[in-house]
């Protein structure tokens, strides 16, 4: 299993990315957490894949949908799956991002690129053996909604796994916490700063 990303080092990662100028960084990060996102699921987005427009504004709350087209799981469930957006803080910042790209621009970093920044900034806060990579921030995303709804059948199809065994492997409540207990405390002290400096990308609304 995928170690599970803490929230707050997610937003900790965000506001980093943010002040060094990877504003695209920032919005993958935020929404691998908050959609439960696999990398590539995420690294591969374009434009065309997001309905964060005024279209969608006619529900009695923000919310935008993310279309994957080539989902891990598309030879044994549906080949085309969506997950929606609904963070209203996400979904401004990305409908801004979004708004001077093309349909066919490829939104994020490639994963090779993405993966070798967050492993140089974890490593950076953290240090060395933190065991942390991308695929723990859909286990954390996962872990924490659980943790927030106490709501099995929603965190599952927000997850698109087809039974809630699957979801298991990834809902890892001590571990989660367990993460962040183990870090020392000057790292915990960078975490907690930066994560303060975050806009509020990750919960619900």
């Amino acid at each position: 299993c995928r170690k599970p990303w803490p929230p707050q080092l997610v937003l900790a990662l965000i506001a980093l990315a943010r002040l060094l100028g990877e504003e695209a960084v920032a919005l993958c990060l935020a929404l691998m957490f908050h959609c439960l996102l696999r990398p590539k699921e995420a690294t591969l987005l374009c434009t065309k894949h997001f309905n964060v427009g005024e279209d969608m504004q006619w529900l009695s709350r923000q919310v935008g949908v993310v279309t994957l087209m080539e989902p891990k799981t598309r030879r044994t469930g549906p080949r085309v799956q969506h997950v929606t957006i609904e963070n209203s803080c996400l979904l401004n910042d990305l409908r801004a991002f979004l708004t001077t790209r093309q349909p066919e621009e490829v939104v994020f970093p490639s994963y090779a690129s993405l993966d070798r920044l967050t492993k140089a900034w974890l490593t950076k806060l953290l240090g060395a053996g933190h065991g942390l990579t991308l695929g723990g921030l859909r286990a954390g995303g996962a872990t924490y909604f659980f943790l927030e709804t106490e709501n099995v059948p929603w965190v599952q199809r927000r997850g698109r796994w087809s039974s809630a065994r699957s979801l298991d492997h990834y809902v890892q409540q001590a571990t989660a916490v367990l993460t962040s207990a183990s870090w020392a405390a000057e790292s915990r002290a960078k975490v907690d700063t930066l994560a303060r400096q975050s806009p509020p990308y990750l919960a619900r609304t």
